[in-house]
């Protein structure tokens, strides 16, 4: 599904998506252990509007939460505080914005940040949260992963995707919109496991074709990664949904941002040529890093592609 309520919201900077109620409790669900006794921080929501407040409230002793905090950006933002028992509201002296003296301030003092933040400026507030060595569960685009700001946390292990998608929010004026990529970024540990890629097909040589410009094989469905091959291979962005630190290391991903410090070659003058002899008219060039293959005289450039390494077999 194309996300082209996305893209809208992208250039227009019309980022007032709620989230539905019944997505928040379908993810907290796997998170229900780790929130007890802990300061909850939704610094993206009013509580007039906000799901997310209005979850964490009514669970409030469910889950067990010491404290629920929402600040939100307004022309007057309010600080709203949640005990268990009373509620206490008092006036920002700003406008609430989460990278604001004052929200960081509140930042440093809590425990975890739960919230549905602008997709507009995700690679900012997430880098806003690690660099300030918070937990989080936040929503966005799922295509943040080959961000230049998002990647090396995926890669690294320090920032992973949820359990489930999101396909709809509504909009102040009760608009429904769809769509078609969005997840839940954490650096939480659940409990729960996320269900494994089911591996069984084996390697051979004639199958799996190894770029043109880096020595790795490509491998074009999730399903086709083969299960007995330790190194590294190209595999479509969304193995980010099934990755399993554990049997994968994340080596890279192709691109101007990563491609020349994992010694991806561009693509080369000869390549275009044949590329272009090909018939085929792509938005490439010879100067980038992305990966292609070549075989019979046919050259043929790849989507974006996660590499990964298999630990051990």
């Amino acid at each position: 599904m194309k996300n082209v309520n996305l893209h809208k919201a992208r250039k227009t900077k019309n980022d007032e998506f709620y989230t539905f109620y019944e997505d928040i409790q379908k993810e907290i669900e796997n998170y229900k252990d780790y929130l007890e006794n802990k300061i909850v921080y939704c610094n993206c929501d009013n509580p007039e509007y906000s799901q997310f407040w209005k979850y964490f409230k009514d669970n409030f002793r469910e889950l067990k939460i010491k404290k629920l905090i929402s600040t939100y950006l307004s022309e007057e933002a309010y600080i709203t505080v949640y005990n268990g028992t009373t509620i206490e509201k008092t006036k920002l002296s700003g406008k609430g914005s989460f990278n604001s003296e004052e929200c960081l301030t509140i930042l440093k003092e809590v425990d975890v940040v739960i919230t549905n933040p602008p997709f507009s400026i995700f690679s900012e507030y997430l880098s806003s949260l690690i660099n300030n060595n918070k937990k989080f569960l936040v929503i966005g685009n799922k295509n943040a992963v080959i961000y230049k700001d998002v990647f090396p946390y995926i890669r690294d292990n320090k920032v992973s995707l949820g359990f489930n998608n999101i396909t709809k929010f509504y909009q102040p004026d009760g608009e429904i919109k769809k769509f078609g990529n969005i997840g839940w970024f954490t650096n939480i540990k659940s409990k729960y496991k996320k269900k494994p890629l089911l591996l069984t097909e084996e390697y051979n040589n004639n199958k799996y074709k190894k770029y043109y410009n880096f020595d790795a094989i490509n491998v074009d469905r999730l399903v086709d990664i083969p299960k007995d091959y330790c190194d590294v291979m190209g595999v479509p962005i969304t193995y980010i949904d099934y990755h399993n630190e554990e049997m994968f290391d994340i080596v890279g991903i192709d691109g101007k941002d990563f491609g020349e410090e994992l010694g991806i070659k561009s693509v080369g003058k000869d390549w275009m040529k044949i590329y272009r002899e090909n018939g085929k008219t792509g938005h490439i060039s010879a100067s980038m890093r992305v990966l292609v293959l070549l075989e019979d005289e046919i050259a043929t450039q790849k989507f974006r592609r996660i590499l990964i390494k298999r630990k051990s077999v």
